[in-house]
């Protein structure tokens, strides 16, 4: 769908939400696709363009006569299946496995903004998906905080409570400074 965000790739429990996948190449130059793999009886489907993004089908596969490396691919932009040279026979890179692309290993929010906690989801990664890294992965810090287990007087609840600096929860004192008479 073409959005662009943010989204948690560990999160502060250890747990991965998303891993590298190394079924995809980027073409690295201009490369015809073809319909077949011998390069000498192919028909050319479409010219591939730099930075074109390939999804890995079979390969990749060295030609004994040529000595050139193909794989059949399809291609992200319009779901195109054919073959295309990845190497050529004097070492010419045209793709190469591409380390942007991500699987999606649980549901993860996607998110508008870098800092996660002010940050609106635009929407839910979900598994399965793959996505392509734009940009880090950049490490996020967050505030210290300090958590309580309290009982509440009022009705006798018990839970956990979180002091966080920018908040008014205050520590218990038994004394108190008086700032103004009464």
């Amino acid at each position: 769908d073409g959005a662009v965000g943010w989204f948690t790739l560990q999160g502060s429990n250890g747990e991965l939400n998303a891993k590298v996948d190394k079924k995809y190449y980027t073409c690295t130059t201009g490369i015809a696709m073809t319909d077949v793999q011998n390069i000498k009886c192919c028909k050319v489907l479409r010219k591939l363009e730099v930075g074109e993004v390939l999804g890995l089908e079979e390969g990749p596969e060295v030609d004994k006569d040529s000595g050139v490396t193909r794989i059949r691919v399809v291609s992200t932009k319009d779901n195109l299946s054919g073959w295309v040279t990845i190497k050529g026979n004097a070492g010419t890179l045209y793709a190469e496995e591409s380390s942007k692309m991500y699987t999606i290993l649980r549901d993860a929010p996607l998110q508008k903004k870098f800092p996660s906690e002010s940050s609106e989801t635009l929407r839910v990664l979900v598994k399965g998906e793959v996505i392509e890294v734009l940009e880090g992965p950049k490490e996020e810090k967050f505030d210290a905080v300090s958590r309580v287990k309290g009982r509440c007087l009022s009705d006798g609840a018990v839970g956990w409570v979180s002091q966080v600096p920018s908040r008014k929860l205050r520590p218990w004192s038994p004394m108190y400074r008086c700032a103004s008479c009464t």
